[in-house]
């Protein structure tokens, strides 16, 4: 029997180990990773407020058209009722009516679960929390407490100040009246719902804080939804006093019937 054949050429192959990572190499690893963090973090938290934005304009949104359902099925007549803290009652028009309360058989949910539903709640405002010093309107004291809503119904167009001005601060006891959709002069500017803020409360605590700037999110009685930015919410809402005119400004009560209150 032969023997194999030898092959005198070959030799044995060992792979090359290379040498483990340098310290100068690990830093520039380690600088390069945070380098990408904080170039993405800002961008990452951009696109989820942009998102939380969007979910609070289709909430926003579908609250002015469940107000135009209620009004088709009440002779036309927008809701009679408070704003945005329930158990709020209005000293003069005796209005105990919660908006949100009525307007769930039209979006859904249910009384007394203290939830509602997620459409009366937004987004950013809750990511965000309260605004500093925050001191909220009684009986609720912060913007989480359950009986709590994000949105503000504009009961000031709506309702309010036909009341005042038609049967006068001593006609408490007389029907509380609203106008039709009918009575607004121009549906795609006169302002229905918006993100709660107030008059003086500064631009860091408004709820929606992406680029360019700090803005809320605004319905009008046609339904459509529109970002007011905080410069514009400022000037539009700078004629106020500490009396009850502290509203009677074009934001609010333009394009409604009587229109601004000089």
């Amino acid at each position: 029997m032969c023997a194999p054949p030898t092959h005198p050429h070959r030799t044995t192959w060992y792979p090359h180990r290379r040498p483990a990572f340098t310290l100068i190499e690990l830093l520039v690893v380690i600088s390069i990773i945070a380098l990408l963090v904080g170039i993405l973090l800002p961008a990452l938290g951009a696109a989820r407020e942009t998102a939380r934005n969007i979910r609070c304009s289709s909430n926003i949104r579908q609250e002015a058209m469940a107000i135009t359902l209620y009004a088709a099925d009440h002779k036309d007549h927008f809701p009679i009722a408070t704003s945005y803290v329930r158990g709020e009652q209005d000293a003069i028009n005796k209005v105990t009516d919660f908006i949100h309360i009525i307007l769930i058989p039209y979006i859904g949910g249910e009384d007394g679960t203290g939830e509602y539903t997620q459409t009366f709640r937004c987004p950013s405002r809750e990511a965000l929390g309260d605004p500093e010093n925050f001191r909220g309107p009684m009986p609720v004291d912060n913007l989480t407490n359950e009986l709590h809503t994000h949105y503000r119904y504009n009961w000031g167009g709506a309702f309010w100040r036909l009341t005042i001005r038609t049967l006068g601060l001593t006609g408490a006891s007389d029907p509380v009246v609203s106008h039709q959709t009918a009575d607004v002069t121009q549906t795609t500017e006169a302002l229905l719902l918006y993100d709660t803020v107030f008059n003086d409360w500064p631009e860091d605590d408004f709820p929606h804080r992406g680029s360019p700037g700090r803005s809320i999110n605004t319905a009008y009685v046609d339904g459509h939804v529109e970002a007011l930015g905080f410069d514009e919410y400022a000037e539009r809402t700078a004629r106020f006093t500490a009396n009850n005119t502290r509203w009677a400004n074009e934001l609010f009560l333009e394009f409604w019937p009587g229109g601004v209150i000089p």
